[in-house]
C-alpha cells in the first residue's frame, strides 16, 4: 500500500522528477496564496540513514528522461517541527519541498551535483548545520542553479557550520531573493577551487521590487576560495528611502588566487550596510546610496572605494582599513 501511495504521489508532480523519500501518508492542502498544494508532514525525525539516489533507471538500465529525473533525495511539502540528523545523502539533488518551518537539519553528509540546499517558498524559523557538501558527478542535472538559494519570504533560518567542497561551478553560490529576511549564515567554508561560471556571483542579494526586498541579513566568519568569478558581492535593488534593510558582511574573505570579471563588491539602495573585516584580493568596491553604513577593517590592497550618493555628503567613513584610494561622485 505504501509503495502505491508513493508511485500516486510521485504522478501528481509536474517536472519535479522522482524523490527517494516523501511522506506517503499526508493528504494535499491547498494554499489560495500560492496556487499550489502541498503535501503537509509533521513531527518527521529521520536519523542515521544512508539514502541514495540513482542517476539512472535501475530496472532497464537506461537515462532517465526529462522531467522525469531525480531531483532531491528528500522531498517533504510543508514540513513543521521535524529533525533530520546523522544522514548521508548521496544523489543528484539533497532537500526539496516548500515551507519547511521549526525545521532542524543537522550533521550531513552529502554527496550531490546539483545544490547544498533550497527551501522553498515560506520557510521559517529552521536551521541548518553542520553539513559537509561533496561536489559528485552525475549524469542528469547540469543545468545553471544556485548552491544555496533562499527566497520567497523565507525568513528566519540560520546555517552555520557548513563545508563545501569539490568541482562544483553551476550558478550563484549564495542567492537570496523575493523578499527573504533575517537571515543569519556564519562559519561557513566554500572550497571550489575549480569555479569558474562567467556569469555566477559568491553573494547575490537581489531586491524584486519596491516592496519585496532582502533585509536582516548577516554573513559572518564565510571563507571562499574559488577560481573565477563575475562578482564577490552584489546587492541589487530599488531605493527604498527609510527602509533600513541592514545587510552585514563580517569577516567575508575571498582567496588572494580568487579572480572576478568586475567590481568585486557592488551595493545599490541599501541603508544600514556594514563591510568589516572583508578580505579580497582585487577589483573595486562600488557603493551607490548606501546612508548609515558601516566600512571598518576592510584588506583591499589592490582596489579602490567608489562612493556615489543621490544625497550630499553622506559617503561612509572607512576605518581602519588597507586600499588604494577614494572617489565620491555626488548624483546632484
Amino acid at each position: 500500500k505504501a509503495i502505491e501511495k508513493n508511485k500516486e504521489l510521485l504522478a501528481n508532480q509536474e517536472n519535479t522528477g522522482y524523490t527517494g523519500i516523501l511522506d506517503i501518508s499526508a493528504n494535499k492542502t491547498y494554499n489560495d496564496q500560492f496556487a499550489a498544494y502541498d503535501r503537509i508532514s509533521k513531527n518527521i525525525y529521520l536519523h542515521d540513514l544512508k539514502l541514495s539516489q540513482a542517476d539512472f533507471n535501475m530496472i532497464n538500465n537506461t537515462p532517465y528522461n526529462y522531467p522525469k529525473q531525480p531531483s532531491n533525495v528528500i522531498g517533504l511539502g510543508g514540513t513543521f517541527e521535524s529533525k533530520f540528523d546523522h544522514l548521508t545523502l548521496e544523489g543528484v539533488g539533497t532537500f526539496g519541498g516548500n515551507l519547511w518551518n521549526r525545521c532542524e537539519i543537522s550533521n550531513l553528509t552529502i554527496y550531490s551535483q546539483w545544490k547544498l540546499v533550497d527551501l522553498g517558498y515560506g520557510s521559517a524559523n529552521t536551521k541548518m548545520h553542520d553539513i559537509n557538501w561533496i561536489f559528485k558527478p552525475t549524469k542528469i542535472r547540469d543545468t545553471s542553479s544556485a548552491l544555496v538559494y533562499l527566497d520567497d519570504g523565507t525568513h528566519d533560518i540560520e546555517l552555520y557550520n557548513i563545508k563545501v567542497s569539490g568541482p562544483w561551478s553551476l550558478g550563484n553560490i549564495f542567492q537570496l531573493s523575493g523578499g527573504a529576511h533575517n537571515l543569519n549564515i556564519h562559519d561557513v567554508d566554500i572550497n571550489l577551487p575549480n569555479y569558474s561560471s562567467p556569469e555566477g556571483r559568491a553573494i547575490s542579494v537581489r531586491d524584486d521590487n519596491k516592496q519585496v526586498y532582502v533585509y536582516d541579513v548577516i554573513f559572518k566568519n564565510v571563507n571562499f576560495n574559488l577560481k573565477q568569478i563575475k562578482d564577490f558581492i552584489i546587492v541589487s535593488g530599488v531605493d527604498i528611502p527609510g527602509v533600513n534593510k541592514n545587510l552585514a558582511f563580517n569577516n567575508v574573505h575571498f582567496s588572494d588566487q580568487s579572480k572576478h570579471n568586475g567590481n568585486s563588491i557592488t551595493v545599490h539602495n541599501s541603508t544600514g550596510l556594514q563591510l568589516s573585516g572583508v578580505h579580497i584580493p582585487g577589483g573595486n568596491i562600488a557603493l551607490y546610496n548606501v546612508p548609515g553604513s558601516t566600512i571598518d577593517n576592510i584588506k583591499a590592497p589592490n582596489s579602490s572605494f567608489i562612493f556615489s550618493s543621490a544625497e550630499k555628503n553622506i559617503a561612509p567613513k572607512v576605518l581602519n582599513s588597507v586600499y588604494q584610494g577614494i572617489k565620491f561622485n555626488s548624483q546632484n
